[in-house]
């Protein structure tokens, strides 16, 4: 303890901290003679929230990390983002986890633990961004069973052209009864909770919902047919693998 506080001059933790903090990774089979007790001391510290032992670390620490990201064929002001991604997760903490500086374990030297939490993130920054589904796409969402081998053809040859007439037939329905088709089948309201806040009877969203399947089932087919350009035998033969899929069941949504 005397050692890790004689290299870090003017950073302070009480040693009852310490000794907890080293405890929590060393566990009963680690020697302490195998930690980097000089990195934890300042770890601890940081995580604590010293501010002089947060700015040591950058100092000190980030510099391997920034070379390394820059390294990397990424577009100006990657490394700047990175490492400013990486002061935010080191001493802050993100998505209501505490300062992620706790984590660090002792086990290898800390610049060399930083520089591979910036390459993750810097790696995060130039992956494309994942496509978050917006409800009516979850609407118009289906699925199909990969054990069969003919239906995963389909899914290879039409799935995607399907899934968009889906989608563009989901769209041309009139709001209101997008809104029906929500409420039903991704906010799971049923049928008297839909007519109450309408105002109408529940056999009405009923017969509402069944024309809306019928208007989804013949738009999308009519969409497909003419975007695929096959013959009617051919389009009956596609649709009678995806059919069920159109049905809009509460498992599919």
């Amino acid at each position: 303890m005397a050692a890790a506080e004689a290299a870090a001059p003017g950073i302070r933790v009480a040693p009852e901290r310490f000794a907890a903090h080293v405890a929590r990774h060393a566990g009963p089979d680690r020697a302490l003679a195998a930690l980097r007790l000089d990195h934890l001391w300042l770890a601890c510290a940081a995580g604590d929230g010293d501010a002089a032992a947060i700015e040591r670390i950058v100092a000190h620490c980030f510099e391997r990390a920034a070379g390394a990201v820059r390294a990397l064929a990424g577009p100006t002001g990657l490394a700047d983002e990175a490492l400013q991604r990486v002061r935010t997760l080191l001493f802050v903490g993100t998505g209501g986890k505490p300062p992620k500086i706790a984590d660090y374990a002792g086990r290898g030297d800390l610049p060399g633990w930083i520089r591979t939490i910036a390459l993750r993130e810097a790696y995060a920054l130039l992956a494309p961004p994942r496509e978050v589904p917006t409800p009516d796409q979850r609407l118009g969402g289906y699925a199909l069973p990969a054990t069969d081998p003919g239906v995963a053809l389909m899914k290879d040859q039409y799935g995607d052209r399907f899934k968009q007439a889906l989608a563009d037939a989901l769209a041309a329905l009139p709001d209101t009864t997008r809104t029906e088709l929500r409420r039903y089948y991704l906010e799971g309201l049923g049928l008297e909770q839909i007519a109450v806040l309408e105002g109408v009877a529940a056999s009405t969203i009923s017969r509402r919902l069944d024309k809306a399947r019928r208007t989804l089932h013949e738009t999308t087919r009519r969409l497909l047919a003419e975007r695929l350009r096959v013959d009617d035998a051919e389009l009956d033969s596609i649709l009678r693998l995806l059919d069920s899929r159109l049905d809009l069941s509460r498992s599919a949504v």
